[in-house]
């Protein structure tokens, strides 16, 4: 096994989780707002496992879902819900257990935050990110693992149970948060554990065409004017994306078709971190960021009320996208000047 690097985080306690998983009848299974196929391969991958042991209960996302990850959900073996807090209030209560998969940010998790505060002794939270600020009764957190999907088959192998539908959407997660395995996060037991979902039924040359070559004209679009507009800092190591809202208005774009744009300036020699700024309907900004080997970006993000992974990080700012620019590109150099 790989040893932790410094500033890993190691909370993988697989006795007290399984006893919160298994001593639950019924479950109210979230993850974070924008979700990814990691985010909902895990929920649906948990919900099978859950389902296969005699477990009730629902899968429930924040909107919108991007239409590319719908057909994930269609393994799901629980109703589905669309998230309103009006909904959560309502009905959560009537859950003995509230999952969270792949963040333990309250950040993530808009006015759900506020609800889960309310009723922290249901509350189990499953995570391979870095940081999270969110409390409940099983906090199980593994930044070793490349995605939470790959904790979900440790999981389903801890409970001797996996089928085809688990292992695809399962799959998916794990292939989608490893950049196809060649993030920094892969490692053996990354490899193992996408090796037993396609032992199990999942087929990886089907998952690359449904998550890969399914992108609308619109984000072709749009991926010309990011390129077009992307800009250089600090001698070229440091690349810049910023979207607009009429950007997406000129494009037909929906706000989810970012994802991927901000890894396309890290194919260039020179860029050690990459930050896409876009500019949400509320006048917030969405930051994203990602790194090579030289800057710990959730350590960055963190300075802004973010987090995530050493090289793949987010958070959200206000004011224009010029000055939240200036104010990470800031950051960014003086976490470089440390590095040297």
């Amino acid at each position: 096994m790989n040893q932790p690097n410094r500033g890993d985080v190691v909370e993988s306690n697989w006795p007290m989780l399984i006893s919160a998983l298994v001593g639950s009848t019924n479950a109210a299974i979230f993850t974070h707002q924008r979700p990814d196929p990691d985010a909902i391969g895990s929920q649906v991958g948990l919900a099978r496992l859950l389902s296969a042991a005699g477990k009730s209960g629902a899968v429930v996302e924040f909107p919108p879902v991007p239409g590319s990850l719908e057909f994930l959900l269609k393994h799901s073996p629980w109703p589905l819900v669309e998230y309103t807090e009006a909904w959560a209030r309502e009905h959560l209560p009537n859950y003995d257990a509230i999952i969270v998969v792949d963040t333990s940010s309250s950040e993530q998790l808009g006015t759900l935050a506020n609800v889960l505060r309310d009723m922290p002794e249901k509350l189990i939270c499953i995570d391979h990110h870095l940081s999270g600020d969110v409390q409940g009764r099983c906090m199980f957190r593994d930044s070793q693992a490349g995605s939470c999907a790959e904790l979900i088959v440790q999981l389903a192998g801890q409970l001797g149970v996996m089928d085809k539908a688990a292992a695809t959407v399962l799959l998916a997660g794990i292939t989608s948060d490893t950049g196809w395995f060649h993030y920094e996060g892969t490692s053996a037991g990354t490899l193992r554990a996408a090796a037993e979902c396609v032992q199990a039924g999942a087929l990886p040359v089907e998952l690359w065409n449904r998550l890969m070559e399914r992108d609308s004209v619109a984000k072709l679009k749009l991926t010309g004017l990011a390129l077009e507009k992307c800009r250089f800092e600090l001698s070229n190591q440091v690349a810049i994306i910023e979207l607009s809202v009429s950007d997406f208005a000129q494009t037909k774009a929906q706000n989810w078709e970012t994802e991927g744009l901000i890894n396309i300036p890290m194919a260039i020699a020179d860029v050690l971190v990459s930050l896409c700024l876009t500019e949400q309907p509320d006048g917030n900004l969405r930051i994203s960021l990602r790194s090579k080997h030289t800057v710990n970006v959730a350590a960055v993000a963190a300075e802004f009320g973010g987090g995530g992974h050493a090289r793949a990080a987010g958070c959200r700012m206000k004011g224009s996208l010029q000055d939240a620019a200036g104010r990470l590109v800031a950051a960014i150099a003086a976490h470089l000047n440390t590095a040297k």
